[in-house]
């Protein structure tokens, strides 16, 4: 240990223990601390391996599920991960994400009769009532209302209304990388295709 520091301390500038012991810390400089990240650098990278069995006895009830390293990509583990399948309220996100680049939270939204009749889970909205994005948006993300997904698609009527939301939906898909996704409709309700 007394090496180790001996030899920290005359790279930030000490020149003997002593010296380092008697002078109070500062920080190294940009300079002085390029030798470290060029340090770092130089070790070589460990990369995840896939597990190759359930070593820890995990049970998941799940009929599908991946588990993945986000810095290297590597699929650790995984059960029918790469199978299609429904994405239900997972889409919900995208939606919110594509009103929220392009709407203010206090937008009012008048809630049309498509909207309000929506199967599945709601947030109690009702033909022609008037709510806020930042309202519609709560109800899509809280109560994971279908509801609130269609009138926050029908919002945008100057880029081809619902249809066209769809449609940006699947562009931004695919302009993230999601290949094998496809929207269908801005709440996760299963439809076909």
């Amino acid at each position: 240990f007394l090496l180790s520091w001996a030899v920290l301390a005359n790279s930030l500038g000490a020149h003997s223990f002593a010296d380092t012991i008697q002078k109070p810390y500062s920080p190294p400089t940009l300079v002085q601390a390029s030798g470290i990240d060029n340090l770092i650098d130089s070790l070589p990278q460990i990369k995840p391996q896939p597990l190759l069995q359930n070593r820890y006895k995990l049970t998941v009830f799940a009929d599908a599920w991946l588990v993945r390293d986000s810095g290297s990509g590597v699929v650790l583990a995984e059960k029918n991960g790469f199978i299609k399948r429904p994405a239900a309220s997972t889409i919900k996100p995208m939606t919110a994400l594509l009103v929220l680049e392009k709407y203010d939270d206090d937008f009012e939204v008048t809630v049309s009769q498509r909207a309000a009749s929506q199967p599945g889970s709601s947030a109690g909205l009702k033909s022609n009532e008037k709510v806020t994005v930042s309202t519609l948006l709560y109800g899509l993300l809280l109560n994971s209302g279908n509801d609130a997904g269609v009138a926050l698609a029908e919002i945008s009527q100057n880029d081809d209304g619902y249809d066209g939301f769809i449609k940006a939906m699947n562009e931004r898909a695919n302009a993230i990388g999601l290949s094998d996704t496809h929207f269908s409709d801005p709440h996760g309700f299963d439809e076909s295709g």
